[in-house]
């Protein structure tokens, strides 16, 4: 099957969060069952610059052929004349498209084209349609842009892709849905990393509980300012506690979150190692004690799910994906997104026993459920019956 992915962003765009990963991972299962894939994005590296690729040619990422689009205007929107041009010609050869949707042009002219192209499409809700969301985020502008852009792109998909139970019960446009997870790479987290690896090159994490926050540094979604709040709270109780807060930052919220520690007086409780990748993301994984999300909303989170891979306990809020099966199979605890909750909960954690117990079946749960190839198996059945309603 000749598959086309449409996306705003792709690897090596790493900043941009969890949508492209899920793209990548996707299309390298897709291709080992013996799919040829192909990805059409902008050449956005982040929201300050653009890759440094030919963008008359496709290049070859794992075995995926990738068109790299610029913009013209709009970083936010990635809107792009060049991938308006380039999809015709793709979705010609397509057999069927998966588009990623997160309010942004690709998703919205990658819809359009394969509806006027007459190809069947999934498109991806990437936690985009969830109303605790809407309510948190510019609701009111987003579900103006839903009905005004979106509303026919969504309606004629094939299927909407949620990556959760709990996403799809608490989204719109649900009625075509289905629960289609994020996974992890297993050659990835099959064998774990020796611990210690990480701590011998960061010496503050040395003899210290370490608390793990691994994404985006947020404060809107990832409640990255309850974080802080509890914390200042936790470490008079617990001085041997640290937290890590791990990932790209966009706009003002670093500068906001570093001001709070500073007024907390807590810089000597939080390290900030940037954005993590590769090797070096599953050392710090390995070395971590607990793996902290309590988000205000979330959907099912690859971080997350690197994180139980890799045997972590976790604290994980009561609006995330997931939430259900970690509560049910003791994977660790749920929060509501409050200091209130999520204060006892550190203070539960500092039990080692109870941490590898949670651990264990974290990992369990992560490795027989949610690796990408059997997300892909599953991906390449719901494409042929798409083709076969489309005859």
């Amino acid at each position: 099957m000749k598959i086309l992915q449409i996306i705003s962003h792709y690897v090596p765009a790493y900043g941009f969060g969890g949508p492209l990963q899920v793209a990548h991972s996707l299309a390298r299962a897709l291709v080992d069952r013996g799919h040829t894939l192909t990805v059409c994005c902008t050449s956005q590296m982040n929201q300050q610059e653009d890759m440094d690729v030919p963008l008359d040619s496709p290049q070859d990422v794992d075995g995926v052929q990738v068109y790299y689009e610029p913009i013209t205007l709009s970083r936010k929107w990635g809107y792009s004349p060049a991938m308006r041009r380039r999809l015709p010609q793709l979705l010609e050869e397509a057999d069927a498209v998966i588009i990623h949707n997160h309010f942004q042009y690709a998703g919205w002219i990658g819809a359009l084209s394969a509806r006027r192209a007459g190809k069947p499409y999934v498109t991806f809700a990437h936690a985009s349609l969830k109303c605790d969301s809407l309510t948190a985020s510019n609701g009111l502008i987003k579900r103006l842009y839903l009905r005004l852009m979106e509303h026919g792109n969504l309606t004629k998909a094939n299927h909407i892709a949620f990556n959760a139970s709990e996403e799809l019960e608490d989204s719109l446009y649900s009625e075509n849905g289905i629960v289609l997870p994020n996974g992890i790479s297993l050659d990835d987290f099959n064998e774990l990393p020796e611990r210690g690896a990480y701590r011998a090159k960061h010496p503050r994490l040395a003899g210290r509980t370490v608390f793990l926050s691994l994404g985006r540094i947020d404060i809107r979604q990832k409640a990255v300012d309850l974080i802080i709040e509890t914390f200042a709270l936790f470490v008079k109780e617990h001085p041997s506690a640290l937290l890590v807060l791990a990932g790209s930052s966009e706009g003002e919220d670093l500068k906001v979150v570093k001001e709070l520690i500073r007024e907390r007086g807590i810089e000597d409780w939080v390290f900030f190692p940037g954005l993590v990748k590769g090797q070096d993301k599953l050392e710090l994984l390995r070395d971590a004690d607990v793996f902290l999300m309590p988000s205000r909303y979330e959907g099912l989170s690859i971080a997350l799910l690197e994180g139980m891979a890799s045997g972590l306990p976790v604290i994980l809020s009561d609006r995330a994906g997931l939430h259900t099966k970690v509560a049910a199979e003791g994977c660790g605890l749920i929060v509501q997104p409050s200091v209130e909750s999520i204060l006892p909960a550190l203070g539960q954690m500092m039990d080692e026993e109870a941490r590898s117990q949670y651990g264990q079946s974290a990992r369990r749960v992560v490795l027989s459920e949610h690796t990408w190839g059997a997300i892909a198996e599953k991906m390449e059945t719901i494409l042929e019956s798409c083709q076969t309603e489309a005859l």
